[in-house]
């Protein structure tokens, strides 16, 4: 498990929602879950600087492609949990 800080939170055409964080604490994966709410969003991909990346550590600011969730539910500045898919 760990936390990671939403600093933006958009939709991108053929991809959908995509967060841009700061991993707070832990290892994230693509595959894993955020929580968010009473929702688990799947982590589809992970980008570093334009580069796809299999997992992102804490202090790095990664952006994360996610599938179940609406953007409209994750709020910018908000601290949530991931965990293991």
């Amino acid at each position: 498990m760990g936390t990671l800080i939403i600093n933006e939170v958009f939709t991108i055409v053929g991809i959908g929602v995509v967060v841009v964080a700061r991993i707070i604490d832990g290892m994230i994966r693509e595959g894993d879950e955020i929580i968010i709410g009473n929702k688990a969003a799947k982590v589809k991909s992970i980008e570093k600087k334009h580069k796809r990346m299999k997992y992102a550590v804490e202090n790095e600011l990664v952006g994360i492609s996610l599938q179940g969730v609406n953007k409209f539910d994750i709020k910018r500045g908000m601290k949530y949990t991931f965990r293991k898919g």
